[in-house]
């Protein structure tokens, strides 16, 4: 007997899996049952109704998703926890919306977008392709300030510094780029001009990523739907005391 499963954008989709177990979760006997579970969950979620055609099988979250970052750039927000909370609902919805949270872009792009005051990058690349994997859904931190090197100006991160990075800190840590989120974490100071390279983690919640700043010196943590850095503490000083040069 067919069975249906939600799949990672939120679409109720007919379940292939026959040799070994689906890993998406729970099952329904039909498609409709299926739709009326996304129904639910979006309104115990969000506060909000789907609009989905299960004869289409297409989803639309754009007046929810609009609706929530309304709340966030607003920043009326009574407490962090609050702030928190609003942040993580709409990282949810823009989850829901794209079906993924990593993207490909031009590495190159990438650099020439750095040369902008106060721009940067998460990504991970490698020697074979001029594409660049990018988290695109979620929030970004430091969480390993003792691999951070500054440069004077972005003319010289290159691809070729970018891979040597990942390399040397790869051998220094035992793999740590191998690790699920972890990513080349890249960032102009408009203050100095300097470009800080590091190495950075995605988080699926704001506090996740509040706590990974705290424990290690971090002044902010980088909202990626709003493409904003959310301070968690201006007085933090991890890698200020830095030697400002290329290993």
């Amino acid at each position: 007997m067919s069975k249906y499963h939600i799949s990672k954008s939120g679409k109720p989709t007919l379940c292939r899996a026959t040799k070994k177990p689906c890993p998406l979760g729970q099952h329904f006997n039909t498609e409709q049952e299926a739709y009326e579970h996304v129904q639910k969950e979006m309104l115990n979620e969000f506060g909000v109704i789907s609009i989905l055609n299960p004869n289409k099988n297409e989803i639309d979250l754009s007046k929810a998703y609009k609706r929530q970052e309304e709340i966030v750039k607003t920043g009326h927000f009574i407490s962090r926890r609050n702030e928190e909370y609003e942040r993580t609902k709409l990282a949810k919805l823009a989850l829901k919306m794209k079906g993924n949270n990593v993207s490909d872009v031009e590495l190159d792009e990438v650099l020439r977008d750095l040369r902008e005051p106060d721009s940067g990058a998460t990504l991970s690349a490698n020697r074979n392709s001029t594409k660049a994997k990018i988290p695109i859904v979620g929030f970004c931190a430091s969480p390993y300030p003792e691999y951070s090197v500054v440069f004077d100006n972005p003319e010289d991160v290159t691809l070729d510094v970018l891979l040597d990075f990942e390399e040397r800190v790869n051998k220094e840590s035992e793999g740590i780029f191998s690790q699920e989120d972890v990513y080349i974490g890249l960032w102009n100071d408009p203050a100095t001009g300097k470009i800080y390279l590091d190495v950075s983690k995605r988080y699926d919640t704001a506090e996740e990523a509040r706590i990974a700043c705290e424990q290690n010196d971090q002044i902010a943590y980088f909202d990626l739907q709003t493409f904003e850095s959310v301070d968690v503490n201006r007085e933090a000083t991890s890698g200020q005391a830095k030697q400002m040069v290329y290993w």
